[in-house]
């Protein structure tokens, strides 16, 4: 795909996450006008906003430590610039000051190095961390420039306030400023900034992050620096299997003769409406998975490859690009919040090069992978994430050395700014009935869960009668509560809260279940008469009995200890249309907060 070169900025890293529409959607919140600028910072602001930006670099995340005065001062300062005070949002200043209060006593006595804002995102592959990026900024023409502030946390929030600045750092004057709040969502939550700066603007965009989980607070700092985008690039890896019927991703992929699985070879940038490519887990075959775990790698590695091409206009890549360049991968949950990190700031060693006359990098790399990211996909429940991968090289153009960059992702909504381009996105494989839970295959066998696996494709038969095929498995650990379900008839189901059970009335989660109500199960229909919550340590498990067709029909359920239940992404498509619903459900937003005094503090910031 080739987009136009022409000035634009980019952050370090991560890219264009939310350039796509649906992520700027804010549920239940209400958006902030833009404040009229420029203005100059007064003093504490100017104070605070030095101390702060001396401690990172641009485009990296960075968490304060709210310990130190200063950082306190900065977070507290963003809020107020977001109108959110002790008197229209007392909890989250005091979910702030709690914070502060905590760290202080946990570094009381340490050395003021030990207050230093630190880097957010892992250096090495591991676990789920928090998503809190500037996803893209750019000029429009006419020295207008837009930015994208993007949050995404791990379980969603209480509260989340995004900050989004364009700020003359050379003069502490802010140009312009946009903010908004949003209550009892933050998995994927955006706020944009627009505004006409001087010719001479030493312009960065700054964005100020808040979060509160019930009376805990964190503000993550993103700031940005001025960057050359590509005018070209490809992504040729991953990529789809050839299939036996390309039109069917549940067709087989097609293999060669040594056994290894055929790929097409055109660019994913030029997939229009993508599917998301298909990782499978503990698979002895691909079937119909483009990437699957064999007996060569551990069962709990996440692993695809990475080919691709960028150029910079009539630029070349630097010499020193191995050692200065840098590229970072993740992966994102829009529904789960947070995401996962396969490299951060890697430098574009080995399997990178670049062509014979400088103009364009290239890369090959055979794996990307987690060394133990089992605590990273267990709350993925078998769902499509959000792909980014981002580049950054040193150049030479004929002004003088300068930065590239190009940002690859899934989460996109064409037109897309300058040096960004848009992929499939990735299906992890990977859960939601308790191991030792019994389901029924089609001849009538109960066999646990755990023991069912995709490679020999058993049959399940469905509340409709009908028979279907188990195309993939997955496994896990649950993170949340899980909800166990007992019924008139003597079932007796542990089962996550967002898995949906089948009702008289329907699908519906398992934590939305109530005592009294009817569900399917093997014996006919039987009432609910204990529905409780418990802590879970053991492993979770969960059925994939088809692709995005039918994902809310009664013919993708199977039966849970006899009680009919929806296949994964049954149950991915219900948590995202209740992130949908959450949009315009105010009166669920308000059921969904901790206390009443979160409560009061909503319905003040929507004027109810």
């Amino acid at each position: 795909m080739g987009i136009s070169l022409k000035s634009c900025f980019a952050l370090g890293m991560l890219g264009v996450l939310c350039a796509a529409g649906s992520a700027s959607a804010q549920p239940a919140s209400a958006q902030q006008p833009a404040a009229q600028a420029p203005r100059k910072m007064s003093d504490e602001e100017a104070k605070a906003f030095a101390h702060v930006m001396g401690m990172v670099k641009p485009g990296q995340p960075y968490r304060l430590n709210l310990a130190d005065p200063q950082q306190l001062a900065f977070t507290q300062l963003a809020l107020a610039t977001a109108g959110r005070t002790a008197s229209t949002a007392p909890q989250t200043l005091s979910s702030v000051n709690a914070a502060a209060v905590r760290s202080k006593k946990q570094l009381r006595g340490t050395r003021s190095v030990d207050m230093l804002a630190q880097p957010m995102l892992a250096t090495v592959a591991g676990g789920p961390q928090d998503i809190e990026i500037i996803s893209n900024f750019g000029s429009e023409g006419s020295n207008v420039y837009t930015a994208t502030g993007y949050s995404s946390v791990i379980g969603g929030t209480t509260q989340t306030t995004i900050t989004m600045q364009l700020v003359d750092t050379a003069n502490n004057i802010v140009y312009a400023t946009n903010t908004n709040a949003q209550y009892a969502g933050g998995t994927d939550f955006s706020v944009s900034v627009t505004g006409q700066l001087p010719a001479n603007a030493n312009v960065a965009a700054v964005a100020t992050f808040v979060t509160s989980q019930g009376d805990t607070s964190n503000t993550t700092l993103v700031t940005t620096t001025k960057m050359v985008p590509a005018s070209t690039g490809t992504m040729t890896a991953p990529n789809y299997c050839v299939r036996t019927n390309q039109s069917d991703p549940n067709s087989s992929c097609v293999l060669n003769s040594d056994g290894t699985t055929q790929y097409l070879t055109g660019s994913t940038t030029l997939v229009p409406n993508p599917q998301p490519i298909k990782i499978c887990f503990q698979r002895g075959s691909a079937q119909s998975c483009d990437y699957y775990n064999n007996t060569l790698r551990p069962a709990s590695t996440v692993f695809f490859p990475s080919a691709g091409t960028a150029v910079f206009g009539s630029n070349t890549v630097g010499d020193s690009y191995a050692t200065e360049g840098r590229f970072t991968a993740t992966i994102n949950d829009p529904v789960g919040g947070g995401g996962c990190v396969f490299s951060n700031n890697a430098p574009l060693g080995t399997g990178w090069s670049v062509s014979a006359d400088k103009s364009t990098l290239q890369w090959n790399l055979a794996q990307l992978s987690m060394v133990d990211p089992s605590s990273c996909t267990r709350y993925t429940g078998g769902r499509p994430m959000n792909y980014m991968f981002y580049i950054e090289t040193p150049l030479q153009t004929t002004s003088g050395p300068n930065t590239g960059f190009l940002s690859f992702s899934s989460a996109y909504s064409p037109p897309m700014a300058p040096g960004n381009l848009g992929i499939p996105g990735i299906f992890l494989e990977d859960s939601c009935l308790a191991a030792g839970t019994l389901v029924q295959l089609a001849d009538g066998q109960q066999v646990p869960v755990e023991s069912i696996t995709a490679d020999n494709q058993p049959k399940i038969r469905t509340a409709t009668g009908d028979v279907r095929t188990v195309l993939g498995t997955a496994s896990g650990v649950e993170l949340r509560p899980m909800v166990r379900l007992k019924t008139s008839s003597g079932h007796d189901l542990l089962i996550t809260g967002t898995h949906p059970v089948l009702t008289t009335k329907g699908l519906v989660m398992s934590r939305d279940v109530r005592v009294g109500d009817v569900v399917r199960t093997d014996k006919g229909e039987a009432r609910i008469v204990s529905a409780t919550t418990e802590e879970y340590t053991g492993k979770v498990y969960s059925l994939r009995l088809g692709w995005f067709d039918e994902a809310r029909s009664d013919g993708r359920t199977h039966t849970a200890g006899g009680i009919f239940v929806g296949d994964s992404i049954s149950q991915w498509q219900m948590e995202r249309d209740e992130l949908q619903r959450l949009k315009a459900d105010k009166a669920e937003v308000e059921r969904r907060l901790p206390d009443d005094k979160w409560r009061a503090e909503y319905r003040r910031f929507i004027g109810k």
